[in-house]
């Protein structure tokens, strides 16, 4: 009994093992014909072939492609390069001092102006520079500190709402000794170097403040909007290099 199962089960052995033989060998021989057939649209060319059909074989490496895209632009002035001219109180236009166009430096004289608000603070100042000068040119003990700190206060105050209606320090120091029918009148000077671009006032005109008189922009860099189409949707990196045509001219440019 013991060795008909060991022959049953040798037999088993020697069935399975044929079986898995024969299942290799299928494999074997399916993979080579699929090498076969991967092979068997190839084409050999030797060098010399190579040259005359002006074949070319390189090892494949990640490029960047350069692509030139074509828009309409508009020169403007560099936002970061230009100072709007705009007064800080209602005033009226009394005189130009630059034309449109024009190249200012820092410090020209841009426009003067006439406000009744500025009139009224110079009074004032003129007033509290005068209480200031006369404490403290008075002798010890003749006025207290109190009388002291307040007279300095009233200076500074009158003297602080002048600057914040644009008046410079030497239009300020000149408040104290123009006279009355001059009061009131104060002048913008350029607060940067460029060219007079936007020249939006006439002289006797009333103007309200934070209104753009005059807008200063350096030449020296513009900025270019280029107008792209809505179809193309490509994105252009900042840094990119762009050129510029103008008048025959080409102008090199930056991305921003």
């Amino acid at each position: 009994m013991y060795l008909r199962n060991f022959m049953r089960y040798a037999l088993l052995c020697v069935c399975y093992m044929t079986v898995t033989n024969i299942y290799a060998t299928e494999q074997a021989h399916n993979h080579q014909e699929n090498e076969q057939a991967e092979h068997a649209n190839e084409v050999s060319l030797t060098e010399q072939q190579q040259q005359l059909a002006n074949i070319k074989v390189e090892r494949l490496v990640l490029k960047k492609h350069k692509q030139t895209l074509y828009a309409p632009g508009e020169i403007k002035a560099n936002g970061y390069a230009s100072y709007v001219v705009s007064p800080r109180v209602d005033s009226i236009v009394v005189k130009r001092h630059a034309l449109l166009g024009q190249h200012v430096n820092k410090g020209d004289s841009l426009v003067t102006l006439f406000s009744g608000e500025v009139a009224s603070q110079q009074t004032e100042f003129r007033l509290a520079e005068a209480e200031w000068q006369r404490v403290t040119k008075m002798t010890p003990g003749t006025v207290s500190e109190k009388q002291i700190l307040t007279a300095k206060a009233e200076y500074e105050v009158a003297y602080s709402r002048l600057v914040a209606f644009g008046l410079s320090k030497q239009a300020i120091a000149q408040t104290l000794t123009i006279s009355p029918e001059k009061l009131g009148e104060y002048t913008l000077f350029a607060q940067t170097s460029g060219a007079v671009l936007t020249d939006n006032f006439a002289q006797g005109q009333r103007v309200d403040s934070g209104i753009e008189l005059m807008l200063i922009a350096d030449e020296s860099a513009l900025w270019v909007a280029a107008q792209l189409s809505a179809n193309q949707d490509r994105t252009i990196s900042n840094g990119s290099t762009a050129l510029l045509e103008v008048n025959g001219n080409r102008y090199q440019a930056r991305v921003i």
